[in-house]
């Protein structure tokens, strides 16, 4: 059976996106799309972890402060997180935090922002991109959280830097064999793999096409093996500001057909 489109599991609010992305707005958008699903997930750093650095997140006494959300029949608003990792390798998620939230997001490629340095030039910096990525990947697999309350977000995209034609080098530069790795271990820990709807277009330029397997192998690539290796997806769109969502839901359908995906290989998100 063909993969539905019913949910969406990436979601800023007004407390990290635009200030008219309320929580009334995006039940308004679940409602017109026939979502079933949809999460807020803004941008987080737990208080009780220390870190000498933090990039725009927001911390426990202000992500739960638009609770209790708005309900509507058959449709679950739930409160989620974006979490990240910092550049000296801290989760800023752990054990504990997961008994606040739904569900948490965690990001292994925000390495475009100023709070990831790296040497030289944005070209001479891409191998050194292909290493974290990979180390940062592992940091979450190896992190004493429950994996299956968990998605890997944005997997490819231009917020891995350094721009966003120069990041698909980044993601040319980790071997097969890497990806499949990283995959592998996904799929045996049960955390999902997002299809961020932000990534799979121009994130600039927003009326160009979306990519394809043939505009844009290096993004595709990473999917295909995620499927070889047998791991579930969720749809994120990324969205920060309420006009974003018009265009989302379309990509997704056409994703779903691109990558041929079943609803065998949907993540359930469970309890």
């Amino acid at each position: 059976m063909r993969y539905v489109f019913d949910h969406d599991f990436h979601i800023h609010s007004c407390l990290t996106g635009g200030k008219a992305n309320t929580p009334e707005v995006i039940l308004e958008y679940a409602k017109k799309n026939n979502l079933k699903t949809v999460i807020t997930t803004d941008h987080y750093w737990d208080d009780r972890i220390p870190t000498d650095v933090k990039h725009g997140h927001i911390g426990n006494d202000v992500i739960h402060s638009l609770q209790p959300y708005p309900q509507e029949d058959g449709i679950r608003m739930l409160i989620g997180a974006e979490g990240d990792i910092a550049p000296d390798g801290t989760l800023g998620v752990n054990r504990r935090t997961f008994d606040d939230f739904d569900f948490i997001l965690i990001s292994a490629t925000h390495m475009g922002s100023t709070w990831f340095k790296f040497d030289g030039t944005p070209e001479e910096s891409i191998p050194e991109r292909a290493k974290a990525y990979v180390r940062r990947f592992d940091a979450i697999f190896n992190a004493d959280i429950p994996h299956h309350k968990a998605g890997l977000t944005h997997p490819v995209g231009s917020v891995m830097g350094p721009s966003e034609e120069l990041y698909r080098y980044v993601l040319d530069a980790i071997p097969d064999a890497e990806f499949h790795r990283l995959f592998r271990t996904a799929a045996q820990l049960g955390i999902g793999v997002e299809i961020n709807l932000a990534s799979m277009r121009n994130h600039t330029l927003k009326e160009m096409p979306q990519h394809t397997p043939e505009t844009h192998p290096s993004v595709f690539r990473p999917y295909y093996i995620a499927r070889e290796e047998g791991c579930k997806f969720f749809f994120g769109s990324d969205t920060h500001f309420p006009d974003e969502f018009a265009f989302k839901p379309q990509t997704a359908e056409t994703v779903i057909d691109q990558l041929e995906l079943t609803e065998s290989e949907k993540f359930i998100l469970k309890p």
